[in-house]
């Protein structure tokens, strides 16, 4: 004969709702910590290129980073950094980018592929801000400042300039030359304001108040 034991059989526990916060309070964060490094060697969208870039990413506690440390881009060198903490009733972010030296030509592509034979010269741009929330609250809460600068280069062949020629009355704002276009802008709680907006040129000095 043979002896034979028995157990009862167990029964997996079943698995825990997802507990929803309250009304009014901050999101849990997800349970997932990530730490990344990354490399770009050539990416391009209408024949711009993106080459030599690395960087890191990291989602600890419900807050991503983005870190691009170097970088070249239209031919010019480009860093950025960038946050997002999604933990919280309002999100906040917030983000720090710089391209420097640029072709004007290749940026401009971006828009059109045409573009590039309309522009040249060097573009140089600096943006840094924060904010909060989403959708029209955002409009509230987004502080920033960005800052350019255009050199020399020339602009033509574009509909603005033909129609500034015309209004003005002065040929040489077609084929637009320049030493510098340059200038920026305050962000304060969603509204935008120019400043310091001017243009240098062998033939015209422009100056936006």
């Amino acid at each position: 004969f043979s002896d034979f034991s028995s157990a009862a059989a167990s029964t997996p526990a079943a698995p825990k709702p997802v507990e929803t916060p309250p009304p009014g309070a901050a999101p849990a964060a997800p349970p997932v910590k990530v730490a990344a490094k990354w490399t770009v060697g050539d990416a391009s969208y209408q024949a711009v290129h993106l080459t030599e870039a690395s960087g890191t990413g990291a989602l600890d506690n419900g807050a991503a980073t983005f870190k691009m440390d170097k970088g070249k881009f239209a031919e010019g060198a480009i860093t950025a950094d960038a946050s997002y903490d999604m933990a919280r009733i309002d999100p906040r972010y917030s983000w720090k980018a710089g391209l420097t030296d640029a072709s004007l030509g290749k940026l401009a592509a971006l828009a059109s592929p045409d573009m590039a034979t309309k522009a040249s010269g060097t573009a140089t741009f600096s943006s840094q801000g924060s904010g909060e929330a989403l959708g029209d609250a955002m409009k509230r809460h987004l502080d920033g400042r960005a800052d350019f600068s255009l050199k020399n280069g020339e602009l033509h062949a574009l509909p603005f300039l033909d129609k500034l020629s015309e209004t003005t009355g002065n040929d040489s704002f077609k084929n637009l030359k320049f030493f510098e276009i340059a200038g920026g802008a305050d962000i304060a709680k969603g509204q935008g304001k120019l400043d310091n907006v001017h243009m240098t040129g062998p033939e015209n000095k422009i100056t936006v108040d």
